[in-house]
């Protein structure tokens, strides 16, 4: 069963603590996944962020760049339903929560593999490299240019011009294991790029034959018993 992208949300851009978002997961054998993107290179503070009052696992650490600052989370079996997306921000900071949720996700050691990269040139990108088919794949940039971006390699979750920066998050599901490249169409500034893979929920095989209960399986001995003469 591969991961089948479900629902998509984003929070206002705001200095706001908490900062939070209401997003609906449906479907079983959830995933959510939740990017932050921080305006300058200072780390937000305050702890994981939480959906329905359940903490998110980090991916890395936060990747900065001059101008912005990428981190990305996420929870598997997130509550079914509408729920608040909240992310502590003692430090006041200006972000923008991007949440995406999918379904057929692995629900126990979800997370293939995920890979970071900063620049300054134009069109961002990073290649992974997956270990499995039907992952579903997600990126998250920040980046220092006054316009949003332009295109992508992949399906528009959100691009947003921020003003004097501007974030987008992106998404795929990939038929095959093996190396895939992000990319994002934009000129040149700084910028920092994360992308994860999460695993594919694989459904155990059942043995449907009966249990063996002894005996020659309906095959008998036509042969008479010998009898001693």
């Amino acid at each position: 069963m591969a991961c089948v992208f479900d629902a998509k949300s984003q929070s206002i851009y705001d200095d706001l603590n908490p900062m939070t978002v209401s997003h609906t997961c449906t479907g079983t054998n959830r995933l959510l996944v939740l990017s932050l993107i921080v305006k300058g290179d200072i780390a937000r503070t305050g702890g994981a962020p939480t959906y329905a009052g359940v903490e998110m696992t980090q991916i890395g650490t936060p990747l900065a760049a001059t101008e912005s600052n990428v981190e990305m989370w996420y929870l598997p079996n997130p509550a079914s339903g509408a729920n608040t997306l909240s992310v502590p921000n003692t430090g006041t900071i200006l972000m923008r929560l991007i949440a995406s949720s999918y379904t057929g996700a692995l629900q126990s050691g979800t997370l293939d593999i995920y890979g970071d990269v900063t620049g300054t040139t134009a069109n961002p990108s990073k290649l992974i490299t997956t270990g499995g088919a039907g992952e579903a794949i997600v990126d998250a940039m920040g980046n220092g240019l006054a316009t949003a971006e332009t295109g992508r390699s992949h399906t528009l979750l959100y691009a947003n011009d921020e003003g004097t920066w501007n974030d987008a998050a992106q998404y795929t599901i990939q038929t095959s294991a093996g190396d895939i490249t992000f990319s994002h169409t934009i000129a040149a500034d700084d910028w920092a790029l994360r992308v994860a893979s999460f695993k594919q929920y694989v459904a155990s095989i059942t043995d449907s034959q009966p249990a063996y209960t002894g005996g020659h399986g309906g095959i008998t001995d036509s042969q008479p018993a010998y009898a001693a003469g």
